[in-house]
This record gives C-alpha cells, structure tokens and sequence, in this order.
C-alpha cells in the first residue's frame, strides 16, 4: 500500500490492483485516523481464498490506524478487525 502526501492510495491486493484516495490525521508519533474512499479495483480472478475484493470493499470502514516496527495496523469501525500491512524491502 502507498498513500502519498497529496492523498492518492495505491494498493496490490494478491493479484489485482487498486486505487483511491485515502488522509490520515496523526494523534501520536505511531498512531491517528485515517479514511479511505472506494477504491477502484482491477478484477482479475485471483485464487480461491484471496483476500482482495474483501479487503477493497472493507476500505471504506477503515477508522484508525497503528504503525508497530515494520507494520501497519488499519482498524475498522465498531470492532470490525483489523487489517495488518507489513513492509516488504524491495
């Protein structure tokens, strides 16, 4: 996932594509809100038990957000779970 400065989201959910717009507003050094709008999302048919059309669809219920070391912590509204990005080095 990649959010930019100006708000543009890009994300690669297993093996299709996604973008949006997406502002996150700090509380803390590691910790704040953040949202996203719908993200329009390619539709190529990933193998059974892909995430992707989920995750894509849970964006808009995405309320705060905890960076821990190398992950990313995106929480959904009223206790709906949480999505954990990791970093991975290029």
């Amino acid at each position: 996932m990649e959010l930019t400065v100006g708000g543009r989201l890009a994300m690669q959910l297993d093996c299709n594509r996604a973008v949006g717009r997406g502002e996150a507003r700090p509380t803390s050094a590691t910790s704040g809100s953040i949202s996203f709008s719908a993200a329009a999302m390619t539709q190529a048919a990933c193998p059974p038990g892909s995430m992707d059309t989920r995750i894509a669809s849970d964006l808009e219920s995405v309320r705060t957000y905890v960076l821990d070391g190398d992950r990313l912590n995106l929480a959904l509204e009223a206790n709906g779970g949480v999505y954990t990005w990791w970093h991975m080095a290029p």
